[in-house]
């Protein structure tokens, strides 16, 4: 009990948080081994129950993810962070709260309820498993479906910048990433053990996020799913049971007999459309390197020997010595094999393989639970989209080296057009719209889509199996994260309104601009360096006051600033819209003439003419390929 007794001791002793966490992070390093924990087993000396406070949690964090045992392989430092959320959310859970002359006070309580078991650390191993990122502005209703009861496995509540649900954070917060820790309390309790249930992130209290758009992440599985079938190219001796694959048991592994590309097959009892499979494999220098395995998506296909070829079929790896392997799958498979292109042997300890989860349903909300209806919700808060077309016999490139920051790939569209595609606006005789990730563009100042594997694969498909082959046109729709946030004026802005609302993500019914009741209203956009602008797309508001209607507007661009509306014919007009729009349409686009012309500026002022009230949802500024600056400077 020496590694326990003497940092207790330590940090009763010392009289600041901050000593504390010091203290935490020295004797989480020393103590662990001490207590000569293997990487095989969950180390008992870090797990005191019951958790009461954030630093119980901590130090069982430390002693657990150390490099000297458990901690040191990655299957288990993912365990160890799996059961610090564990424990933060049973150290909630196992306080009581009393007030006392105005005082908050929490305590522990004296038959605590919640005790985390030894024996649920090993449910984070799964064979199957959901992956969902719900945004703050949705609501989605989890289910198992006909494959029984939702178990919870992981759960995040906060913000990672430069992740997905985008949106433009105000400039006060410097940094850009947040985490809320106890959401883990409020998925297990809404949805473990039950068929199905409903979660929207807007029912969680952001702390510290708040006004940062927080976001809820999580894995879950289900009671019902079978384990998959294995075969392989043979077993190293007989002592290995190819079942060790998939036993969720990370102290037992499966390897193969020495060959040219050594393999394991992988069999599902359903058909599955596969996300991402995560292969744990060990990596001592008797078995082949890491780097040479592989992971290719099968569809009824028995494997009897190699030689095997990379194919649209393969999942890409992360990096070479990351095992973590995104397949994006646009169809269902009912297997998969794990091969490597190296002569030796092969040894796996454990599969684990993310779906796309055919029984979600997850729906836009707003006060009330209302729909709202967007065109494309990956672009919903990217303030500026660039938007580039090609021809399938050119090269496209996409680049930020101007405007700044990397590519962030919104969406692409695939298609066919009449004639001979030598037009920059052919006439589209069918198309596809795809919002998959690109690894080969992923935190890249620039790159070249039509050469990456997912993308190549998309095509590949649609030529073969899609009713729109014969693609010989692509338009991607892409943003650059280093793009800074345009400052903005009006004339005037109406009581319970802010001009924030064209920004930030909020879809509730009242979320929007609105000027006074006035002649010509407008609002003023400055950009912080020159863009080449082709348009813009409005997302409009429900309107029942006819003077509020969107109509007879003109955007103009250019290179001086805006203060008053004698200053406004300064700038060179861009595009007009006469309207109005019809009931029900949502979104209005004005672009700057026709064929791909455009208007370079720093500047952009939208001016409703005549008397009434200038009303607008969302602001979306459509750009030219920074390419399109060079030709005017030059």
């Amino acid at each position: 009990d020496f590694h326990h007794r003497i940092p207790q001791e330590l940090y009763q002793r010392a009289n600041s948080m901050f000593i504390k966490v010091i203290l935490l992070s020295i004797l989480g390093g020393i103590c662990t081994p001490i207590g000569g924990d293997k990487r095989n087993k969950f180390p008992l000396g870090s797990h005191a129950n019951p958790p009461f406070e954030f630093a119980d949690c901590l130090y069982r964090y430390f002693s657990c993810s150390d490099d000297h045992t458990y901690g040191k392989w990655p299957m288990n430092s993912r365990i160890c962070y799996r059961d610090y959320q564990f424990c933060l959310a049973e150290a909630k859970w196992n306080q009581g709260v009393i007030s006392h002359n105005g005082v908050t006070i929490t305590y522990p309580l004296e038959n605590p309820t919640y005790n985390t078991e030894i024996s649920t650390i090993g449910h984070y191993l799964f064979n199957f498993a959901f992956h969902e990122r719900i945004c703050s502005y949705k609501k989605e209703n989890l289910s198992c479906g006909p494959f029984g009861n939702i178990h919870i496995i992981f759960v995040f509540f906060g913000r990672v910048e430069g992740n997905d649900c985008p949106t433009i954070l105000p400039s006060e917060f410097s940094h850009k990433s947040c985490e809320v820790e106890n959401a883990f309390e409020y998925v297990y309790k809404r949805c473990d053990g039950k068929k199905k249930c409903s979660i929207s992130p807007k029912e969680l209290d952001p702390k510290h996020c708040k006004g940062m758009y927080p976001y809820l992440e999580m894995k879950y599985t289900c009671s019902g799913f079978e384990r998959p079938s294995v075969s392989s190219s043979g077993g190293y001796n007989s002592s290995f049971n190819f079942g060790a694959v998939v036993d969720q048991d990370i102290s037992t592994s499966y390897s193969t007999n020495i060959q040219t590309q050594p393999w394991i097959q992988l069999g599902f009892s359903y058909n599955f459309e596969v996300q991402q499979v995560l292969v744990f494999a060990n990596k001592d220098p008797d078995y082949v390197h890491i780097s040479t395995i592989e992971v290719q998506l099968t569809n009824g296909q028995v494997i009897n020997r190699p030689p095997f070829y990379e194919s649209t079929n393969n999942c890409i790896k992360n990096a070479p010595w990351d095992l973590t392997f995104q397949c994006n799958s646009y169809t269902e498979n009912n297997g998969l094999i794990i091969y490597s292109t190296d002569n030796g042997a092969m040894s796996i300890k454990e599969v684990t393989i993310i779906i796309e989860n055919p029984f979600k349903d997850d729906v836009n909300t707003g006060d009330g639970g209302s729909s709202v209806e967007m065109p494309n919700q990956n672009t919903e808060k990217n303030i500026y989209v660039i938007i580039d077309k090609a021809c399938a016999k050119d090269q496209i490139s996409l680049s930020c080296y101007n405007y700044g920051g990397n590519v962030i790939v919104i969406e692409f569209i695939t298609g066919r057009t009449k004639g001979m595609c030598n037009s920059e606006m052919p006439i589209i005789e069918c198309s596809k719209t795809f919002n998959e990730m690109l690894p080969s563009c992923m935190d890249y100042q620039a790159c070249l889509p039509t050469y990456d594997r997912t993308f190549m694969s998309i095509v590949n498909k649609m030529n073969r199996e899609s009713d729109c082959n014969r693609v010989n046109y692509y338009e991607f729709h892409y943003a650059c994260d280093g793009l800074p946030q345009p400052q903005i004026t009006a004339s005037s802005v109406d009581n319970g309104f802010s001009l924030d609302f064209l920004f930030y993500e909020d879809h509730s019914p009242d979320s929007y601009y609105s000027s006074k009741k006035e002649d010509s209203p407008w609002i003023h956009l400055v950009f912080g360096q020159h863009l080449a602008v082709q348009g813009v797309q409005f997302t409009l508001t429900y309107v029942k006051d006819p003077e509020a209607l969107f109509q007879n507007i003109e955007v103009r661009v250019g290179k001086h600033n805006v203060t008053s509306s004698s200053e406004i014919e300064g700038n060179p007009i861009c595009g007009r819209y006469n309207g109005p729009p019809y009931p029900d349409q949502k979104h209005v686009v004005i672009t700057c003439g026709m064929n791909g012309e455009f208007v370079v500026g720093k500047h952009m002022t939208i001016q409703k003419l005549g008397y009434g009230v200038l009303q607008i949802r969302d602001i979306v500024v459509l750009l030219k390929p920074e390419v399109a600056l060079s030709y005017v400077y030059r």
